[in-house]
């Protein structure tokens, strides 16, 4: 092998063989080295493809998403949690007359709650007047109080980039600012 070495070299001294014997092993190594390398690159790259396939398939399974309005995507619970408290106080009442009023009516319907804060706070306004100055009230806070929470707006924005349906779901009725 060695002859057959030495004839395809060209040369028979034995220092030239012994150089390109050298010479042809760094570049084997190089080549092996570059080898490696590239296939480092593949198998990153094709981890890559199969993550970002896998990511893709897995939104492909998605076919639509339901969101709740109020404390998911607006950040509005502050407003419903102190509706009654806020508007007592517009009509001139004290914050420690309406003390606790939030967790006295929180499980009530809307008009019970307003039936409840006639009664117990003697308003001299028809319940159907309460409720019109309450729905005032919330369209004004939804106009220009009420924020998306952090992040909303981009999940969105990233669902409709994928072409993902999106219904919005809420308790409350168009009138409290949704349009």
């Amino acid at each position: 092998m060695d002859r057959q070495f030495r004839q395809r070299m060209g040369s028979s001294k034995s220092e030239n063989i012994g150089q390109e014997v050298e010479n042809y092993r760094e570049t084997l190594q190089d080549f092996f080295q570059r080898c490696a390398e590239y296939e480092l690159l593949l198998w990153k790259s094709l981890y890559q493809v199969h993550y970002e396939n896998k990511r893709y398939r897995r939104w492909k399974l998605i076919k639509g998403v339901i969101f709740d309005i109020d404390g998911t995507l607006l950040d509005s619970m502050p407003l419903w949690n102190h509706l009654g408290e806020r508007y007592l106080q517009k009509l001139g009442f004290t914050e420690e007359e309406t003390e606790g009023l939030s967790q006295r009516i929180s499980t009530m319907p809307f008009a019970e709650g307003i039936h409840y804060i006639k009664k117990e706070y003697s308003l001299d306004i028809a319940e159907e007047r309460i409720r019109e100055q309450l729905q005032e009230m919330i369209a004004g806070a939804y106009r220009d109080e009420i924020a998306l929470k952090a992040g909303a707006k981009e999940y969105l924005q990233f669902l409709k980039e994928r072409g993902i349906p999106c219904i919005l779901a809420t308790a409350g009725r168009r009138f409290f600012g949704y349009q």
